[in-house]
């Protein structure tokens, strides 16, 4: 069944794409069975991560789905001439809600993740007051007066879309996080550039919850599976780094190092794994056998032991994070 669902989602998101370029009256219903179908490997990745804490950046992003399948069910009742504000109301708490949800991974451990939880929902409520603001306003454009964000609310949103999508870009998830940040781009224009016709900021909204399905759907399918030659070290390190993205990395990468340092091994954590502490040294350095357990422990806020230990054995099953 979750084959089917892969393959029909898929299948939808590319035929939303061509709807979305040809201005087809039907990219509504195909890019509502993507969304739709983006909810099972959205699913997976809560039961596969049930021992961490990146519960609330998955309800997040479930919630930007919802939003999302809620836009487009709007669409259907709305004028494409008119640019679609009603549905465009839709995507904007769609962005809201997929901007914390990249937010919530820079905070994801515990303890901390509560309040951080507190800080993501006032996040989404400042940025409803432009949105309330418009709502007082003589409305010029049949509701375009509500679709729109100036100075500095316009900046504070691309500040929060660079540091979210850019954690990723480099880690396995990078093809998605690319695709997540033409979404995010195309709605920074539709509420920014208010010069645009309406028609043509009602087309960038409509790519907002494409680039949704397609990036979830681009992960599912593109799994990373372990090397032979893979170490438990290596596993649970390309594990972290996956899931939490660079910013979280880059400093438990240093962490460890230092502990090698200290320790004297003859290893070292790069981006890709385990490496020789000496680079001039040919072959593979022997792992020392307690390096897994001092990354386990640099870890043990951000997943359990159950979870950490499942990490670093080899699997060759597909790994959405």
């Amino acid at each position: 069944m979750t084959a089917i669902v892969r393959i029909v989602g898929c299948w939808a998101t590319v035929a939303a794409a061509v709807g979305l370029i040809t201005d087809a009256s039907w990219s509504p219903a195909a890019t509502t069975v993507a969304l739709a179908a983006a909810f099972g490997p959205l699913r997976d990745a809560l039961a596969k991560n049930r021992g961490t804490a990146l519960g609330p950046p998955l309800i997040w992003a479930a919630a930007a789905l919802a939003a999302a399948l809620a836009a487009e069910w709007v669409a259907w009742g709305e004028a494409p001439d008119n640019g679609r504000p009603s549905s465009g109301l839709w995507i904007y708490l769609s962005t809201l809600a997929a901007l914390a949800a990249l937010a919530s991974v820079l905070n994801a451990r515990r303890p901390g993740g509560g309040a951080w939880a507190i800080l993501m929902i006032m996040l989404v409520v400042v940025f409803l007051i432009p949105w309330l603001e418009g709502a007082w306003m003589v409305r010029q454009r049949d509701g375009w007066d509500r679709l729109r964000l100036v100075f500095p609310w316009n900046l504070f949103l691309a500040l929060l879309i660079f540091a979210g999508t850019t954690n990723f870009l480099f880690t396995r998830h990078g093809p998605s996080a690319m695709i997540a940040l033409g979404g995010f781009v195309a709605a920074w224009s539709a509420l920014c550039l208010t010069s645009l016709d309406v028609r043509l900021r009602g087309a960038l909204f409509g790519w907002v919850p494409w680039s949704w399905a397609a990036a979830i759907h681009l992960a599912a399918i593109l799994p990373r599976r372990s090397r032979p030659e893979e170490s438990d070290l290596d596993r649970m390190w390309l594990w972290f780094r996956d899931r939490w993205g660079s910013a979280w990395a880059l400093r438990i990468r240093d962490r460890f190092n230092a502990t090698a340092a200290a320790s004297s091994w003859p290893i070292r954590l790069d981006w890709n794994g385990a490496r020789r502490a000496n680079p001039s040294e040919a072959g593979r350095a022997e792992i020392p056998g307690e390096a897994a357990t001092v990354l386990a422990g640099l870890l043990r806020r951000f997943a359990d032991h159950e979870t950490l230990a499942a990490a670093s054995r080899r699997s060759d099953r597909a790994d959405l994070a």
